[in-house]
């Protein structure tokens, strides 16, 4: 294999862990979960993550939080009415940002199916600007 994305998920335990059900509205014509719809699943378990802590992407104390980019790695397929467990794993903090990483898997058959690692930076929509991270930050991880 040549040129494929490959990253380790952070060797903490996780900071938040959730259950998915896989939607028949989910399926691609393989009848298997889209990969176009994993990274919404990442973004619906990292929604809940924040709700659980009492913030949103739109408000994370006091800033807005927007995707910069992502990665997937693929691991296994997922089918109609499996219960996807969800884990997220905090990545490096910077000045602008952070990582977070999400691993999807379904527990009973013992399956991975992807990992995710998202990179969020803070932005300012008033001033259409990438802002400084909220001071308080690292509140988000206990």
């Amino acid at each position: 294999m040549i040129g494929r994305i490959k990253f380790d998920l952070p060797a903490v335990s996780p900071i938040f862990t959730t259950t998915l059900s896989v939607r028949i509205t989910d399926l691609n014509y393989g009848n298997h979960l889209g990969n176009d719809r994993i990274l919404v699943y990442a973004h619906e378990v990292r929604a809940q993550f924040l709700k659980a802590k009492n913030q949103s992407e739109a408000d994370l104390f006091g800033k807005s939080l927007i995707l910069a980019d992502a990665a997937i790695m693929f691991k296994g397929e997922a089918f109609f009415g499996d219960l996807l467990s969800a884990e997220i794993y905090p990545g490096p903090l910077s000045a602008h940002g952070l990582d977070l990483y999400t691993r999807f898997f379904i527990p009973l058959k013992q399956k991975e199916i992807a990992w995710i690692k998202c990179g969020l930076v803070f932005f300012d929509y008033d001033k259409r600007q990438v802002a400084k991270a909220p001071e308080n930050l690292n509140l988000l991880f206990h």
